[in-house]
């Protein structure tokens, strides 16, 4: 089977995807189809010659980049260039089709214990392949995130502990995971990230970047939320005590009225206050890391969460979210001699919207 046409096929499952890649060469020959190894010669590092290929059975692909200049010359630098350099393969010891079945799993959610049975490969292995997709799906999100919310919607926010420690067992960590969300009602899109504290002077900041002036808020009665329209441009604040209730009643506002229950003659909708929907996706972030402790790897674990909900929700097939997850692949890991996007300071083009964006967020 064409390694194009399997990704249109309607039924895309593990099964077909077995039977359309077979083996190691069926594996590589997909992978450049799909644009994931890139197939033109590299220039030479050292005379900016186009390389040539040297073939060879006990290189990884079969072949390698090869500069016969600078080896006819008996230059000390290097003269060979593998063809995985700077892309996704790069960094794992798997093979191809090891590679691409651990994405298959991966999409579909399985755990690493069952993805490395199923692929026949080591659990260490399969982890690494899972935090280097983790990765890609952090850097693509936050690239191509764009602010929630709008004159016509309503954004809930709050903040969670991700780590509790319940019926007095475990032990207390030595700093407390706190972690930001906000949601927006209308389109479903959230955005999280850890946070130092629960202050204004760091709540703030995060909503006035992430949050269109003009949206709605609804939140709890925590202290730093108070004043929080004034402060930040936006049309209304609304808020439910959680000690007493869980939902406050309704508000009339302007907002879509897919929202709640228009109201006859007027352009305003009543729509309950609470932040059920968000409370909802913490207990759905909290099973998804519920055995990351590493603040790094939690920061991706996060990047997937957003990326899946953000961005693969909206797909209709897994078909065409496998399509997505490679084609953000190509863009995080394009190869050698070209620039990939990036979390802050990006420059993948020349009106990329990440150069001067997040310029003050710890680089990926």
């Amino acid at each position: 089977m064409n390694p194009l046409d399997l990704l249109l096929e309607r039924n895309f499952n593990i099964w077909n995807f077995g039977m359309g890649i077979p083996n190691n060469a069926a594996a590589i020959e997909a992978a450049k189809a799909w644009l994931l190894i890139p197939s033109r010669p590299p220039r030479c590092p050292n005379c900016r010659v186009r390389m040539c290929r040297e073939v060879k059975e006990s290189y990884k692909l079969g072949y390698r980049w090869r500069c016969w200049r600078c080896t006819r010359a008996r230059d000390e630098r290097q003269k060979t260039l593998s063809p995985l350099a700077k892309t996704f393969f790069a960094r794992g010891k798997v093979s191809m089709v090891a590679y691409l079945r651990l994405m298959v799993h991966f999409l579909r959610r399985d755990k690493v214990s069952q993805a490395a049975k199923d692929v026949g490969v080591a659990r260490k292995s399969a982890s690494q392949v899972y935090h280097f997709l983790r990765e890609v799906c952090e850097v693509a999100e936050a690239h191509d995130r764009v602010k929630i919310g709008g004159v016509d919607d309503v954004v809930e926010v709050d903040e969670t502990h991700l780590y509790t420690r319940k019926y007095h067992r475990g032990r207390l960590l030595r700093r407390q995971t706190w972690s930001f969300g906000c949601l927006s009602r209308k389109d479903k899109h959230i955005h999280v990230e850890l946070i130092p504290d629960k202050t204004r002077a760091t709540l703030d900041p995060i909503v006035e970047s992430n949050v269109e002036q003009g949206s709605f808020i609804m939140s709890d009665m925590h202290r730093a939320y108070m004043g929080i329209d004034q402060r930040l441009g936006m049309r209304g604040h609304a808020v439910v005590n959680h000690s007493i209730q869980f939902v406050n009643g309704t508000v009339a506002i302007p907002v879509d009225p897919a929202l709640g229950d228009p109201i006859p003659g007027t352009a305003n909708v009543c729509v309950k206050v609470h932040t059920n929907t968000l409370e909802r996706q913490w207990l759905e972030l909290k099973r998804h890391c519920r055995s990351c402790r590493d603040e790094r790897r939690l920061k991706w674990y996060m990047g997937e969460f957003m990326y899946r909900n953000n961005v693969l929700r909206a797909l209709p097939s897994d078909a065409a979210r496998f399509r997505r997850l490679l084609r953000d692949i190509h863009r995080v890991y394009p190869g050698y001699e070209r620039r990939g996007i990036k979390i802050r300071r990006c420059r993948c083009r020349p009106n990329c919207p990440r150069q001067s964006l997040l310029a003050n967020q710890t680089c990926t």
